[in-house]
């Protein structure tokens, strides 16, 4: 049974979309926190330790930062952040799924956040006819490809020779490097 604030238009399968896209979201954090420990030796316990207050952003500043100061070719560079914004470029849907009311979208079983963005006026998004709006099988391939991302992401780390296997507890001494 539907409550009073909740609309009938947000189907299940949105909902479930939506924790996905969040989860998706908070996975990809604890990878770029675990991988910028790894790099500075650091054992996985004391990085997130290090790292509690450090959200989504922060973290994916600092990997950023780490890659532009490795000693690798600019392509190589280039290949790296290309990963990164590649998943970044998502971040604003999963914003959307955790923080804005959503309405009707304009095809069958699809919706679209409303958003209010005051900088120099207010402005409200998500109340135009051809504003993108988003099926529940949409919303899931989102997720599909924010967690596609982290694994090239992963991947491009490990072609580095960065050790992302098993947890690092900081008991073997090592570098973090394979």
């Amino acid at each position: 049974m539907a409550h009073s604030l909740e609309p009938t238009f947000i189907l299940p399968e949105h909902y479930h979309a939506f924790g996905r896209i969040v989860q998706a979201f908070a996975a990809v954090e604890y990878l770029y926190k675990i991988i910028a420990g790894r790099i500075n030796t650091a054992s996985d316990g004391a990085t997130l330790f290090l790292m509690c207050n450090t959200g989504y952003e922060g973290a994916k500043n600092i990997l950023t930062a780490i890659i532009n100061g490795l000693d690798i070719s600019e392509d190589k560079k280039k290949s790296g952040l290309d990963l990164i914004d590649a998943v970044h470029k998502r971040a604003t849907l999963r914003n959307n799924a955790s923080h804005n009311t959503w309405t009707e979208g304009r095809r069958p079983k699809s919706i679209k956040p409303i958003v209010l963005r005051a900088r120099n006026k207010l402005v409200t998004l998500g109340t135009g006819h051809n504003e993108k709006d988003w099926t529940a099988v949409e919303l899931n391939q989102e997720a599909d490809l924010i967690l596609e991302g982290a694994d090239a992401v992963t991947s491009f780390f490990v072609s580095l020779g960065i050790d992302l296997g098993e947890e690092n507890k900081g008991d073997k001494g090592g570098s973090g490097r394979a």
